[in-house]
């Protein structure tokens, strides 16, 4: 497979062109009048993220492991006992 093609070419052969670059993981530079004109490349994996680490980037190491500064209470209708009522309209 070339490194660089025509966009015409490329117009016509794209499919068989994005399998190709997504099988052998090289990128392919398409020309327009002899010129670099954009290049395909494969798509990167994404990474998986993790709960912990994408709190680790909020919270400095000290607030991470630091203890809660008040009593936790569990119980999660607490919240909607506190709130005021809505009004009727």
């Amino acid at each position: 497979m070339p490194e660089a093609i025509a966009l015409t070419e490329c117009t016509a052969h794209r499919l068989r062109l994005a399998d190709e670059v997504a099988r052998t993981g090289r990128s392919i530079v398409v020309t327009r009048h002899g010129k670099p004109f954009v290049r395909i490349t494969p798509a990167e994996e994404p990474q998986p993220v993790s709960l912990e680490g994408s709190i680790r980037q909020l919270l400095s190491d000290e607030e991470f492991i630091a203890p809660f500064s008040e009593e936790w209470d569990s119980d999660p209708w607490w919240v909607a006992d506190a709130a005021p009522a809505a009004t009727a309209r």
